[in-house]
Formats: C-alpha cells, sequence, structure tokens
C-alpha cells in the first residue's frame, strides 16, 4: 500500500511539472513574505513561506481528476495578475455560491483516509472548498484566483477554505461562516495554500 501510494504520489508531481502547474518559482528553496506579496500570492504578515507539496489527498484528486486540476483562464475582467476585479455583481455571486454550498451538503467528517471531492450531498471542509471552486470556475472565475487554503482555526482544529482574490483584497468562503469575510477578519491561521496553479503550493515555515 504504500508503494502504490508513492507511486501515485510521483505521478501526480510528473504530471503537474509537465503541464507547467508547477514551475521554477513554486519549486525554489525558499519564498519570503515579501517576495510572495508581491506575485499576487495571500500571505499573512510577518510569517515567511517556502514551497510544499499539496496535502496528498489533493494530489490523488488530481491524479483521478487531472482536469479538475488545469488552470482555467476565466472570463472575467482581472485587476492584476491573479485576483479579479471585483464588482457588486461578483460581490453577490461570491456570497451566493457560499450560502447554497453551505445550506445543500452536510458537514461530516472523512472516515479513515482522507479523500477531498467535488459535489455529492456531503463531505468535509476541504469538499466544501472545492465545491467552491468548481462552481466559481464554472462561472467564469479564473482558478489563478481562486485557492484552497489549509488552516488551523483559533480552537486549535484543522480546517480548509477557499480564498478569492479580488481587487477589494481576499475574500474567504466558509462552511462555518454564512457571510464571506476578508482573509484579515477570519479566526484562522494559514498552514498552507495553492499559489496561481492547482499544484503550486506554499507552507508556513514556522508550522
Amino acid at each position: 500500500m504504500l508503494i502504490k501510494n508513492i507511486a501515485t504520489a510521483a505521478v501526480a508531481t510528473v504530471l503537474a511539472i509537465s503541464s507547467g502547474a508547477v514551475n521554477a518559482e513554486a519549486r525554489s528553496k525558499h519564498v519570503t513574505f515579501k517576495h510572495i506579496k508581491s506575485k499576487n500570492i495571500l500571505m499573512q504578515s510577518g510569517a515567511h513561506y517556502q514551497a510544499t507539496m499539496p496535502p496528498f489527498a489533493y494530489i490523488q484528486f488530481c491524479v483521478r481528476h487531472r482536469g479538475a486540476c488545469s488552470n482555467i483562464s476565466g472570463r472575467l475582467a482581472m485587476s492584476g495578475a491573479n485576483s479579479v476585479k471585483l464588482t457588486s455583481r461578483l460581490q453577490g455571486q461570491l456570497a451566493s455560491i457560499n450560502r447554497r454550498v453551505n445550506s445543500r451538503m452536510r458537514a461530516i467528517s472523512d472516515k479513515g483516509a482522507d479523500k477531498w471531492a467535488v459535489g455529492g450531498r456531503s463531505g468535509d471542509c476541504e469538499d466544501f472548498a472545492m465545491t467552491k471552486r468548481a462552481l466559481l470556475i464554472a462561472a467564469g472565475w479564473p482558478s489563478r484566483a481562486l485557492s484552497l487554503t489549509v488552516v488551523k482555526t483559533s480552537w486549535g482544529e484543522g480546517h480548509a477554505v477557499l480564498s478569492v482574490r479580488t481587487s477589494s483584497g481576499t475574500m474567504v468562503l466558509d462552511n462555518l461562516a454564512r457571510n464571506i469575510k476578508p482573509l484579515a477578519s477570519v479566526p484562522y491561521r494559514i498552514v498552507s495554500m495553492q499559489g496561481s496553479s492547482a499544484l503550486s503550493w506554499t507552507r508556513r515555515g514556522d508550522i
């Protein structure tokens, strides 16, 4: 089983590199907050981040659904390299998708091995985030503005949300909150998150 898991991770990594999903910058030895901020990757001030592998369950998802891990350009106006120009209509769309998924999916914890998925009637926190990301991409949002984000709550639990980079700042879509909120106002600490491509992730160096 261990050999099979290692092989699966290796295949996913090769696919990501060959398709350009993991670029040279994402594979660099160390990335500082200043450098990340200049590239429009949202992070929390005062922390240092370094390139890391995506969560293993996400790599497995990408092996099963390669198309869902491709970079999608979308059709919305951009305010920068990786952020969407936020209008009142688009803000309403973010809020609507967050409420819709939160109300239609039942929150449950994975039993046994962690498995990330899109859609369904129930799921863990990462399944909520993945589903919202898929719906926004289907609505024309570019994938590079939508980052799956692994966090630690103020009460010490691991959690996952969807972070959306916009001209008005980074907004968080969370299955624990009915309303979308700015990243700065959520009671979470970022552990790791997607960059501008699906398999390019960074991780806090002090976690």
